[in-house]
């Protein structure tokens, strides 16, 4: 009788404990499934973004609804709040009762809730009703009465429906767990494991800035780096390619999430690891490329304004296309870093060091001729190509705008681009020759 006493006491115990409502964009998810749609959008069926901006207009419920049906979201790869998972498998493992309630569309919300099996219930905005904020505390509050459920949540557009449970639960940052604080008894606080802003440099790929230090290769050369008018139009170079540089890898990793989450180290990028926001993405790369415009008109001449245009289209056209097509990968990479000395020769400096022309003519194949080739070894066929065809595109540059061909080509642009059709055709036919088992030149490099 005592035991039927205990087991009885136990039932009434896990009868007591309200429902658990549970919050998907933020929360359950370390991301925004409606901003994650928009770039699946984008990446996948661009051609209706015009009926996007029409079905905008008749309200976000809709607009979650028509995304919704436009793309699906591979949902198992949307980063989870592990620690709020594991918490929540205790909690439903107890014989608590678990809801998903969320403003995403019910097609989502749907496939995310079968995807982890962990709710017994979704409530979802259904193409009417936007369950948001106010609209969704009045529905739980009709459904298990006020003070009639737990809540966990991430946002401020929580407050309402933290206000009307009887205990809250936060997934956030200090601001939030204040402001939960003062609506309601806080039951339990799961932080996140990142800062934002210690995550920021490594979507802004700030060790790749390093690159655009051969800005300053011709001020070197022409014994110019003392002067402080050029060494700062140099600096302002330097930043503006910079930030154009970091606004393409934004615009990269926004549009390649899926794909970055299945790869094994990919997936640990701030965007695809849900540990920055997406719509920081979405605000910093006009913020950044609008920077770099701002420093090029002000301070710098015309002309470099459209070499960094150039550079800009050259790089996205890389990162979305050009990479996956070989050869011409190798000539578009070479292109890049050649851009960066090129747009140092403008107008108004007069960098015209014989030593700089003399070591400018020294093409990579001459190295190789010298024997200069011991850093190579740890290079596969593919990065062989990429750096010979890189250092060498890069030196031809330097003796097209440091010799008299700057003034019978204009800003060398022409030329430039034939040493770089040069340089990948012969590297790669190279390289085509050794897997033949003839023996060139480039062999040197890749055998040492």
């Amino acid at each position: 009788m005592a035991n039927l006493t205990m087991i009885n006491q136990g039932l009434s115990d896990v009868d007591s404990e309200p429902v658990l409502a549970v919050d998907l964009d933020g929360t359950l998810l370390l991301t925004d499934s409606l901003l994650e749609s928009v770039m699946a959008l984008v990446r996948e069926r661009s051609a209706v973004l015009g009926d996007a901006l029409w079905t905008l207009l008749q309200g976000r419920a809709a607009f979650k609804a028509w995304i919704s049906a436009q793309v699906r979201l591979d949902v198992n790869t949307l980063p989870l709040n592990q620690t709020l998972v594991e918490w929540l498998l205790t909690e439903r493992d107890s014989g608590r009762r678990l809801i998903l309630v969320t403003a995403a569309d019910r097609r989502i919300a749907e496939a995310v809730a079968a995807s982890t099996g962990l709710f017994d219930e979704v409530l979802a905005s259904d193409g009417a009703q936007n369950l948001k904020g106010q609209h969704k505390a009045a529905l739980l509050v009709e459904r298990f009465g006020a003070c009639g459920f737990d809540y966990v949540g991430d946002a401020l557009a929580d407050l309402p429906v933290w206000r009307a449970a009887r205990r809250a639960y936060v997934v956030g940052r200090p601001q939030i767990v204040q402001a939960a604080h003062r609506v309601a008894a806080v039951e339990r606080v799961f932080p996140p494991e990142h800062t934002r802003i210690s995550r920021l440099p490594q979507a802004l790929r700030l060790h790749q800035w390093v690159k655009n230090l051969l800005i300053f290769l011709p001020l070197l050369a022409a014994h110019q780096i003392g002067d402080g008018a050029t060494l700062m139009r140099a600096v302002l170079a330097f930043l503006a390619f910079g930030m154009t540089a970091s606004a393409v890898y934004l615009l990269n990793d926004l549009l390649d999430l899926p794909a970055d989450r299945r790869h094994p180290t990919k997936c640990r990028r701030p965007f695809a690891a849900g540990d920055l926001p997406l719509a920081w993405g979405l605000w910093l790369v006009p913020l950044l490329l609008g920077g770099a415009t701002l420093i090029s008109l002000s301070w710098l001449p015309i002309l470099f304004l459209a070499v960094l245009g150039g550079y800009f289209i050259l790089t996205t056209a890389y990162s979305f296309v050009l990479k996956r097509v070989p050869i011409l990968d190798v000539m578009m990479l070479a292109s890049l870093y050649t851009i960066r000395v090129v747009a140092e020769q403008m107008p108004g400096s007069d960098l015209t060091s014989p030593t700089f022309r003399k070591r400018g003519r020294r093409t990579f194949l001459h190295r190789l001729a010298d024997g200069h080739a011991a850093d190579a070894k740890m290079f596969s066929d593919r990065i062989d190509s990429v750096y010979a065809c890189s250092v060498c595109l890069g030196e031809r540059s330097v003796t097209v705008v440091q010799s008299e061909a700057l003034q019978r080509h204009g800003d060398g642009t022409t030329l430039a681009f034939q040493y770089s059709v040069e340089g990948a055709f012969g590297i790669d036919q190279a390289l085509h020759l050794r897997h033949e088992g003839v023996r060139t030149q480039v062999d040197l490099i890749l055998q040492c």
